[in-house]
């Protein structure tokens, strides 16, 4: 999996835009689904195109 390159706070912007899917595993620790950073992942990539 790719990794992001962006701030803890720029995770939860996205998160909360819904662009990220984050799941709580208990009170203090959650993860961000795989899928949703592939889908974003391929959603910036074509946007990165749509000049061209």
């Amino acid at each position: 999996m790719k990794q992001l390159s962006v701030s803890r706070a720029t995770i939860y912007r996205l998160v909360h835009a819904d662009r990220l899917r984050m799941i709580k595993l208990d009170r203090k620790c959650s993860r961000i689904t795989a899928e949703s950073v592939d889908a974003l992942l391929a959603q910036n990539g074509e946007s990165d195109h749509h000049g061209d």
